[in-house]
């Protein structure tokens, strides 16, 4: 019994670091700094100001 509830323990660490890992900011010059920084379709990276941000861009 003990040893489930250090698995789950040890999921929700590994899953709150994942999320915090995956949220972090990009700082960029140009729209070529943001190739890795993830965004969900239809949305592309782009560099905004200093930093990444998911734009919808049609066409």
């Amino acid at each position: 019994m003990g040893d489930i509830i250090k698995v789950v323990f040890a999921m929700i660490i590994y899953l709150y670091m994942l999320t915090i890992v995956t949220n972090a900011v990009t700082i960029c010059d140009s729209d070529q700094d943001c190739r890795r920084y993830r965004c969900d379709p239809p949305e592309y990276p782009r560099c905004l100001g200093i930093l990444c941000k998911c734009v919808y861009v049609s066409g």
